[in-house]
């Protein structure tokens, strides 16, 4: 992709939309994803997180926070992560993690050769 405030954003091989970028530094993208593509057609998982996120971040305003709906939520970011590649970044994935309004916070690991 061209534009250097989008990333192009890959879930087993099949392009699913882009990270429109809000704020980059060393070790973090922070951006909205755009889904496009094959999003449809691959990525429940995705969705599933967003849900989880939804229900984690509803807690919030009762007495107790929904500590299974994080925990589900962490689990299905592992999950998540080890599917996605960004091609343009030239340094791997940490952690992939979307919330329930499709903002994600991409974290970079060591470059890659």
């Amino acid at each position: 992709m061209d534009d250097p405030n989008r990333l192009s954003v890959m879930y087993d091989g099949q392009p699913i939309g882009y990270v429109e970028i809000v704020d980059r530094s060393p070790r973090k993208v922070v951006g909205r994803l755009v889904p496009s593509g094959a999003f449809a057609q691959n990525c429940q998982l995705i969705d599933e997180a967003r849900g989880w996120a939804k229900r984690f971040d509803s807690s919030h305003d009762s007495d107790s926070l929904d500590y299974l709906a994080f925990d589900k939520y962490v689990e299905l970011t592992k999950q998540l992560t080890s599917r996605i590649v960004i091609p343009e970044l030239r340094t791997a994935i940490e952690e992939f993690a979307v919330d329930q309004n499709f903002g994600v916070e991409v974290t970079l690991g060591e470059a890659v050769e």
